[in-house]
């Protein structure tokens, strides 16, 4: 009896580990449910970025030719290393797990999925998606987007105009220089707005809002917060007045602002 075997091996496996130029678009792409290891930098020559995946040989392609980097590194605990020195707009979507993710100084997508992620960012305007879980994130001088998740998080902003979500749990965020916004979501949140003229929101919770110098919005409606307004001329906004609150307002520069919480009479 005959047999026959087939040598073509499915898309969908050929395509799992690999690192392609397709236009001026360098897509790079892990392996499911394996721990990915991607580091993406430049040649000693400065010439070439140069890609390794899980150990493997290292590829070379034209740095002249990439506008963006693409990585996709599915499910897994994954590290992903962008050399500071490969200043090319990088997209990342790591998927689920538990995930490190390092990127260079240009703008940057980051879609770490679920699980307990440690994020570094680097310069440059990034928008970074955490997922669910305890997440640890680090940004640089740039205006960042983040949308922390939910879960305990950590979040670093650094220099720049900066908008973070902490989302539910109990979340440390400190915004850094800059005028910034900081949502706390559900949970006992601090947020630091460092200097600048800074919008923090604690939402539900019981809240700790410290705002730093400059010309501050300490939003406290809901929950048994402690609101510190600092140096400069600081807006409280609360549900009806400020018993209930641990506070340094000064009615002598500060403004009080009464807001009804949702849903409740006028």
């Amino acid at each position: 009896m005959n047999r026959t075997y087939s040598l073509v091996q499915p898309l969908e496996k050929r395509c799992l580990l690999s690192a392609e130029l397709h236009g001026r678009n360098l897509f790079i792409r892990g392996e499911a449910d394996v721990n990915d290891v991607i580091n993406v930098s430049l040649n000693a020559e400065g010439d070439k970025v140069q890609v390794t995946i899980n150990g493997g040989e290292a590829q070379l392609f034209d740095a002249q030719r990439i506008r963006r980097i693409i990585i996709r590194s599915l499910s897994g605990d994954d590290s992903i290393t962008v050399d500071g020195s490969v200043n090319r707009p990088t997209w990342i979507d790591a998927g689920a797990g538990d995930d490190s993710i390092s990127t260079g100084a240009s703008h940057d997508r980051i879609h770490a999925g679920d699980g307990d992620d440690t994020i570094n960012a680097g310069d440059g305007r990034n928008w970074i998606a955490a997922g669910a879980g305890d997440d640890h994130i680090t940004t640089g001088k740039g205006a960042d987007l983040v949308h922390a998740g939910s879960g305990d998080d950590t979040v670093n902003s650094g220099a720049g105009h900066d908008v973070v979500f902490g989302g539910d749990g109990d979340d440390q965020i400190d915004l850094g220089a800059g005028n910034d916004r900081g949502y706390g979501g559900r949970g006992d949140d601090v947020l630091a707005g460092g200097d600048g003229n800074d919008w923090l929101w604690g939402n539900l919770g019981n809240d700790n809002l410290i705002g730093g110098a400059g010309n501050d919005v300490l939003g406290g409606v809901l929950g048994a917060n402690t609101l510190s307004g600092g140096e400069g001329k600081d807006r409280f906004v609360v549900r009806s007045s400020l018993e209930g609150q641990t506070h340094d307002f000064d009615e002598s520069v500060d403004v009080l602002i009464k807001k009804p919480a949702r849903g409740s009479e006028t």
